[in-house]
């Protein structure tokens, strides 16, 4: 899940100096990349956390609260592109990044096995 969320944090900064269809070919690339790495592991993570006879409510449960957060983080991507288009690939980058260090910081801080991800 961390080199799901670091690979978004790049590919991110990638966007913001892409000069060529080259660089923008590869980075969506990347971006698909990004994608199987984080929706495959989310839905792992919560199917082994959850007891098997509420699997299905945990999987249900994931998807809401990630469809409830795409309304706001699609807002703020939105005003943020009117501001300057850059602006939204730089937040994307910093909250990914944010992420990661916050999955590593508690990874630490719970040490049993490891880092998450």
């Amino acid at each position: 899940l961390m080199i799901g969320y670091a690979t978004f944090g790049l590919t991110s900064l990638g966007f913001l100096f892409a000069s060529t269809v080259w660089h923008l070919i590869a980075l969506f690339v990347l971006l698909g990349v990004n994608y199987a790495f984080v929706e495959a592991t989310e839905r792992v993570y919560v199917s082994d956390l959850a007891p098997a006879d509420a699997r299905g409510t945990a999987l249900g449960s994931l998807h809401t609260l990630i469809s409830l957060a795409a309304l706001p983080a699609g807002l703020i991507a939105g005003l943020l592109w009117d501001a300057n288009p850059s602006y939204t690939f730089i937040y994307g980058a910093a909250a990914s990044l944010i992420a990661v260090g916050l999955f590593f910081f508690i990874g630490k801080k719970n040490d049993r096995h490891g880092p998450p991800g």
